[in-house]
Parts: structure tokens; C-alpha cells; sequence
């Protein structure tokens, strides 16, 4: 059987609550009649009693929904794998190099959408349907799911649906692109935890932020951070409104996509913010995103909640500091793709090969920015320390204390994470072209 419609929850962590949220936004799917859709858990680093405790939520609520499901076990993804990989006619090297950027160890954020990315493709679904594990649908609004509005826009062009997009300016790609992307933000606790900085004065968080935005004042960055920390998480909608994303207020937590998952992969590193390329590459190309207010409750772990295990937080706070870093990386790279956009429109005009030229081109022009950003995080955190007392106190000095020790270490990071991902964009779309060859093994799917 072929699929249309694949909803995944990527997750390192017990999700039992966010599946059951999944699972009925995929009932809704199936509900309808006019597509055929499927759930998938993706697993990865959980105990095998957390994995069993899923498996039971899995098929208690999938048979009560009705649903298709699938339960993609670390076994069960490096196995799928394997079957793509197999397809390929590839040297040992460069089958073990593929292997390893598509199942990286440790916290990913790319690996559950590239793990969804060649499921979908084998299963013949033509749209990807992303929840993320600490994220839940507003019970305020029982009833009014994301999802419908991803299923009825998705794929169309942009002047059919342009009678109920609310705003459009000179920023709002032409009529005739298509919608590639529909997706939500969330209300709640903010999706990067900066709280920290926050308690101990805005002035740190803003800073902070600073150091990846270099030449904007100020007054600017403040206004940023005050909007993305503090307004949009407090923000929650009664109503319904679409709008055109020029103002990039999706978040890749909830989020539908179609053709562009064949077109790009997400980058396979734990560096916080990474896993929107595919995000940035439709606003290049002048492909439709729409941004929709069925917004969803973000909500965190208990763990992250109470800062209860301090290597975590630490190890949080350094791909924080990474992400910062990789955002200049990213500044060259988008300074060359404005000339991208200016040449072409669409998808089918994507050169993998000029992609990966730019981002090869803007780690070599970053130099010693890396280190830069890095001295000027620990100085933010060392300053925050120092305004604080007790346990706030505490931790902050601890993450000035680590980028200290890391040193060097964590820039190199970040020239290897976009290394990485520019061998993986090389390869993706033959990737992608032999997994629509792979046959899914019949017993991985629950009916």
C-alpha cells in the first residue's frame, strides 16, 4: 500500500502524552477520506523499558483510533537504513560516512526529519507532518487541529488560497508558488531556554543574542529577543488566521512540508536551530510558507523544567552557545543565497552542488568569528555570574567555566557539523530517488 500523509514524532525522551496528541491529529487525517495516513514514532537513545512503554501507548491508542502506525525503534532506523544504503552502489567508506550522518549519536536535530524524510519516500507519502515531543495541542481549542490546515493548503498554489491570508506585502512570493510549507510557533515556555540569562537581566539575553547579529544595534536585538522570548510564548490565538511566513514566526515543532523533504535534508548535528534549512531554502527559492494561529502549548521536560541534572544543562548550554556561532556561518551563506533567489524561483532550480559551495565558502570567511562569538558568550555568562547570587549564580559560572575548558573545540564543532552536511546535501537526492525503492517490511506497520 501507498501512503499519502506521514505524521512523525522524532523524540529522546518519554513522549507518551505528545503521541496521543499525534495520534488524534492523524485520526483526523484518516477521518476525512481523501488521504491515506500513517503515524511513526522515532526513537532515539531510549532505554528499552521507555521503548516498551511507547510500544504499549502505541497500540492501546492507535487500535482505539483506527490508525496506521509505525514504531521506528534505533534498531528498526539503522535497519532502514541499511535498505536505502543498499540501493546505492557506494564504496565501504562512503556507505559508512552516509551511515553515520543519517543515524548521528547522541542529540540530533536533523536525524528525525531525515529519518522521516527517506520513511516517506519508501512509503510513497508526498507530505511530512513534524510534532515534536514537548509540544501539545491547545486543549482550549478542542477540536481545531493544526493539521487541518496543513492538509488543506499544503501543495497548493498561493492565489488559491490568498482569500484568507490576512497579510500580504511586497515580500509575498508570486500567486503562482506553491505552498510548501504550513506550520505554527507555540505559546508557553520559549523553545530555546535562556531562562538563566533572563533571570539574572534582560541585558545578559540580549547580549547574548547579540553576538550572533554583529552590526545591528541594539535597540533592534532587544526588540528581537523581547519578541521571540517573551510575546510570541505569551502569545495564543482564539481565532483563526493564515499569514504569509515572511516574518519567520514558524517553528519546525509543528509543521507540514512537501516537496522539499526530497530536496534538502536538515543538518544531522545537536547544534541547537539546525534543522531549518528546509525552512530558509523555500524562502530562497520564493516557495509559499504559510503561518497559521492553531499555535501549540510548548511545554519542558520535567528534567529541563527543574535544571535537575546539571550535565544536561551544561551540555544545552554549549550547543546554545554553538548555534550563536553557526549564525554567522549562516550570514555569509544567506548574503550568497539572496543572489540565489535573485536568479532563480522554485525548487527545480536547486543546485545542490552551489548550495554546498556557499556554505563551504562561509566557514572558510567566518575565520576567527568562531572564536570571537565564543569569548563573547563566556564574558556574558562570567557578567551574569557575577550579577547573580546562589544557585542562578552557580550555574552561570559553570557554563563560562565549560566554554572556557571547551575552548577551540566547539568551533571546530561547527566547521565539522557543516562539513557533515554538505556531504549528506550531495547525496540526498539519490538518497531520497533509491528509498522510494525500499519496501517497508510489513510487520514494522500496525493496523
Amino acid at each position: 500500500m501507498k501512503w499519502s500523509n506521514l505524521v512523525y514524532l522524532p523524540t529522546h525522551r518519554m513522549a507518551s502524552d505528545a503521541i496521543r496528541c499525534a495520534l488524534a491529529e492523524t485520526q483526523w487525517l484518516a477521518n476525512q477520506g481523501h488521504s491515506a495516513p500513517v503515524f511513526c514514532l522515532i526513537e532515539n537513545g531510549l532505554r528499552s523499558e521507555q521503548s516498551r512503554e511507547h510500544r504499549e501507548v502505541l497500540i492501546k491508542e492507535g487500535r482505539a483510533a483506527g490508525i496506521s502506525w509505525l514504531h521506528l525503534t534505533e534498531d528498526r532506523a539503522g535497519a532502514l537504513v541499511d535498505l536505502t544504503l543498499d540501493e546505492l552502489e557506494l564504496s565501504p567508506a562512503e556507505r559508512s560516512r552516509l551511515r553515520a550522518l543519517l543515524l548521528p549519536q547522541g542529540t540530533s536535530y536533523g536525524r528525525g526529519p531525515n529519518l522521516a524524510a527517506i520513511l516517506g519516500c519508501a512509503l510513497g507519502c508526498s507530505v511530512l507532518h513534524r510534532r515534536d515531543s514537548d509540544i501539545y495541542l491547545d486543549d482550549a481549542r478542542a477540536g481545531e487541529l493544526p493539521v487541518e490546515f496543513e492538509a488543506s493548503f499544503i501543495g497548493q498554489s498561493l492565489d488559491a488560497v490568498s482569500g484568507r491570508i490576512e497579510r500580504v506585502d511586497e515580500f509575498t512570493p508570486a500567486p503562482s508558488a506553491l505552498v510548501q510549507m504550513v506550520g505554527t510557533s507555540s505559546f508557553g515556555a520559549p523553545t530555546f531556554d535562556r531562562r538563566d540569562l533572563m533571570a539574572a537581566g534582560k541585558r545578559y539575553l540580549v547580549e547574548f543574542q547579540q553576538l550572533g547579529r554583529p552590526g545591528s544595534e541594539e535597540p533592534e536585538v532587544a526588540e528581537e529577543a523581547f519578541d521571540y522570548f517573551i510575546r510570541e510564548p505569551s502569545t495564543r490565538y482564539d481565532n483563526d488566521r493564515l499569514e504569509v511566513d515572511i516574518d519567520n514566526r514558524i517553528e519546525m515543532e509543528c509543521v507540514a512540508v512537501s516537496t522539499v523533504f526530497k530536496v534538502l535534508p536538515e543538518m544531522p548535528t545537536g547544534i541547537i536551530g539546525c534543522d531549518y534549512m528546509q525552512k530558509d531554502l523555500l524562502w530562497w527559492s520564493g516557495e509559499g510558507l504559510i503561518f497559521h494561529t492553531r499555535k501549540v502549548r510548548h511545554q519542558y521536560a520535567p528534567d529541563r523544567e527543574a535544571r535537575a541534572d546539571l550535565a544536561a544543562y551544561l551540555d544545552y548550554a554549549m550547543r546554545d552557545v554553538e548555534y550563536i556561532q553557526m549564525g554567522r556561518v549562516w550570514q555569509r551563506h544567506n548574503m550568497q543565497m539572496q543572489r540565489f533567489r535573485s536568479r532563480h524561483r522554485g525548487l527545480v532550480q536547486f543546485d545542490p552542488e552551489s548550495y554546498v559551495s556557499s556554505f563551504r565558502q562561509a566557514v572558510e570567511q567566518v575565520g576567527s568569528e568562531l572564536e570571537e562569538v565564543r569569548g563573547g558568550a563566556q564574558q556574558v555568562y562570567e557578567s551574569a555570574a557575577a550579577a547573580s547570587s546562589g544557585d542562578l549564580a552557580g550555574r552561570l559560572k559553570a557554563v563560562a567555566d565549560v566554554i572556557a575548558d571547551r575552548g577551540p573545540a566547539m568551533d571546530q564543532r561547527v566547521r565539522e557539523a557543516v562539513e557533515d552536511y554538505c556531504v549528506l546535501v550531495l547525496a540526498w537526492r539519490e538518497l531520497c530517488e533509491f528509498a522510494a525503492h525500499v519496501e517497508v517490511p510489513s510487520e514494522w506497520i500496525s493496523t
